[in-house]
């Protein structure tokens, strides 16, 4: 297949130039012939047609037999002739060269990377690649210009084909290459790319010579984007590719949205009525929803109020309700879904209602802010339209954060524009493509090493040597991998739950004690059944794969006692896998600084929570001296009333105690107190 640049106008500049100066020739020897003679023409009818006749020689003039003007047209005509089809004979050869060329670079390639469809994600995770120093060969359609240009700056081989042919894949170097990442924007076609490719490995293994190694497993991460789908896909790999292959979908969107709910200031969100704002409900919006439904919120007593933003309220709304854990969120939180366009003013239905949207925020003051809109620009109006409201309700410290696809230096502009001191993460980027999709990300899952670590310590016990869920983390099943990944993404909000954190540091951990095992258990159970409720499973004996029916979704004091001591068991063992990733669990302890330190401050290894006024002084200088031996959570108090000035004060008088602030608490507002957590005397 021709790429489009072998007929761009510019390169053919001088054929074209040239017979337009032949045919501007032609036309005047014609019309100022004289009567009488051979070229005398009636009308300029007629002088266009016999110019017209000159390309293809049906006029001979002898020279001096006819107007100069008409002599010269005819050799010029010509002239365009033989240059054209010389033009086009070197622009096809080259053509074919540099095809011929980009196949032998890639055939000569081997344990490298194959990227299929060179749209933006595509085109990212080969500039990715590239920066990781991988070998990388893409392959796209012919029309797509840009990234083939950018791909030739960065030295990438790109085949022009289609990626679900043998054929390409072959010239690709499938066979010899460790992995394929197929982003080609169709669900269907990434898993069809998928598929002829696990063809192709495994007829390369099963040709291998004797003695000869094997060519090993190709790694395969088709982009999908239909929930439904990813939920298909969760039957065991080997029932649907070949066993060449080890498929783990790549979904975007969900990484992005745990990335961002397990950031400290969503897991810190305290309160039974935690309250988010989302605006978007896309790919990006619904895998927000889901996530805090079934991972960040997911606490007995807890019931998260959710109020989002779209330009298609009543379709979103709609489509959440048929997939069945959109069926199962009344049971987790209440939604609320409003109409909102943003960066159109002239969108269909009207402009946005920023009076009605800063009422909303009045009315249900928001623990966050999320704009997970599709377009950058959109995104961006959105964001500093919320910001504003916010800032105009005096809730400077709520967090609004925005996506961000392109710029990854986009984030950090965005937080010094809206910067306050103390106050973070007041306008914060985040799910750029570089971040989510880099090959930290593809291939070494950074944001799966809780995960690995959970399974790892269920290799360590396990129960059923050979069972598919015993098997190494690299050739798991996706439904086991996301079985570990939600466990993973519930511990910090396990912890929460029972007054405990994750934290860095050589420090000790703490001794969980049997109430706070037993806590966390509960908080498993309870983050468990919402799962399989999600899932479309319901209560019923026995366990039924096909009808979805299971025992054990009944109340925590329902369960068997051996149940409650798997859970329990399993509750009892975060501590030591935390600590398989370089963390420790940490008790809260609450400390009163209203009459000084406290002596002891802290039981070992605890993180001191303190509640400070923005103007209590001596509360400041309490917690600085306090911060110079212990760790320290600070919830503020006074933003609402506070002036810049007095944040300043703070900041720069108090830096360690101002570096501990991690939330602003309102007294006014119930949702924001803080959980029971011990104080200094009762845990001693």
């Amino acid at each position: 297949m021709l790429n489009l640049r072998f007929y761009r106008l510019g390169q053919w500049a001088p054929v074209v130039l040239l017979g337009l100066l032949a045919a501007g020739l032609g036309l005047f020897g014609f019309l100022t012939c004289g009567a009488n003679t051979a070229c005398h023409v009636n009308s300029l009818g007629d002088a266009l047609v016999r110019t017209l006749l000159l390309v293809r020689g049906g006029e001979s003039f002898a020279y001096g037999q006819a107007p100069f003007p008409l002599m010269a047209a005819q050799t010029l005509m010509f002239l365009t002739l033989v240059l054209a089809g010389l033009t086009g004979s070197i622009k096809l050869f080259m053509h074919n060269l540099r095809h011929d060329v980009q196949i032998a670079r890639a055939q000569t390639l081997r344990e490298h990377v194959v990227v299929c469809g060179l749209g933006e994600t595509g085109l990212e995770i080969v500039r990715g690649l590239k920066r990781g120093g991988h070998r990388v060969v893409a392959i796209t359609r012919a029309d797509a210009e840009a990234a083939i240009a950018e791909c030739d700056r960065l030295g990438v081989p790109v085949l022009s084909g289609d990626a679900t042919r043998r054929e390409t894949l072959e010239q690709a170097g499938i066979a010899r290459a460790r992995a394929l990442v197929a982003t080609t924007g169709s669900d269907a076609t990434n898993l069809d790319i998928v598929i002829t490719a696990g063809r192709v490995a495994g007829a390369a293994r099963g040709t291998a010579p004797a003695g000869q190694r094997a060519p090993a497993l190709l790694r395969a991460r088709p982009e999908i984007r239909a929930p439904w789908l990813i939920d298909a896909m969760a039957v065991p790999a080997e029932a649907i590719f070949d066993p060449a292959l080890l498929v783990h979908p790549l979904r975007t969107a969900e990484v992005s949205a745990r990335r961002l709910l397990g950031t400290d200031g969503f897991t810190r969100i305290a309160g039974a009525r935690p309250r988010i704002v989302l605006a978007g409900l896309g790919d990006l919006g619904a895998a927000i929803l889901r996530h805090a439904a079934l991972s960040s919120f997911a606490l007995p007593g807890v019931r998260a109020d959710i109020l989002c933003y779209d330009r298609e309220a009543e379709a979103c709304e709609a489509i959440l309700r048929a997939a069945p854990w959109g069926r199962s969120l009344p049971q987790c939180l209440d939604l609320e879904i409003r109409w909102a366009h943003f960066g159109q003013p002239e969108a269909p239905g009207g402009m946005t209602d920023w009076d009605s949207i800063e009422a909303d925020l009045a009315a249900r003051p928001p623990d966050a802010v999320i704009v997970a809109l599709g377009d950058d620009d959109a995104a961006l109006e959105a964001a500093f339209g919320l910001r504003a409201a916010l800032d105009r309700l005096r809730r400077f410290a709520t967090p609004v954060h925005v996506r961000t696809r392109r710029e990854q230096g986009l984030s950090a502009l965005l937080g010094r524009m809206a910067a306050r001191p103390l106050c973070p993460d007041r306008l914060a980027g985040f799910g750029d493509l570089a971040s989510v999709i880099g090959p930290a990300q593809l291939f070494d899952e950074e944001a799966d090493r809780m995960a690995r670590a959970v399974h790892d310590d269920f290799l360590a016990s396990e129960r059923e040597p050979g069972a598919p869920a015993s098997l190494p983390w690299e050739q798991l099943a996706e439904r086991f991998r996301r079985a570990n990944r939600a466990f993973a993404d519930h511990i910090p909000v396990k912890l929460r739950h029972a007054g405990l954190r994750l934290a860095r540091g050589p420090e000790p951990g703490a001794t969980l004690s049997e109430a706070e095992i037993e806590a966390m258990a509960r908080a498993e159970h309870h983050r468990w059944s919402l799962d399989l409720l999600a899932a479309g499973w319901r209560f019923g004996s026995p366990r039924d794969e096909a009808a979805k029916t299971h025992p054990r979704l009944v109340p925590w004091e329902a369960l068997p006692l051996s149940i409650r001591a798997y859970n329990l068991g399993a509750a009892a063992k975060i501590p030591r896998i935390a600590g398989e990733v370089g963390l420790t669990v940490r008790r809260l302890q609450r400390i009163d600084l209203s009459s000084g330190v406290p002596d002891p401050p802290l039981e070992p290894g605890a993180i001191a929570l303190i509640e400070i006024n923005i103007t209590d002084e001596g509360g400041w200088k309490a917690a600085e001296a306090l911060a110079e031996n212990a760790a320290l959570a600070i919830h503020a108090s006074g933003l609402e009333t506070a002036v810049p000035a007095d944040l300043l004060h703070i900041a720069a008088s108090f830096p360690r105690a101002a570096a501990a602030v991690e939330a602003w608490v309102d007294p006014a507002i119930p949702h924001n107190s803080m959980n029971a957590l011990p104080s200094a005397a009762s845990a001693s």
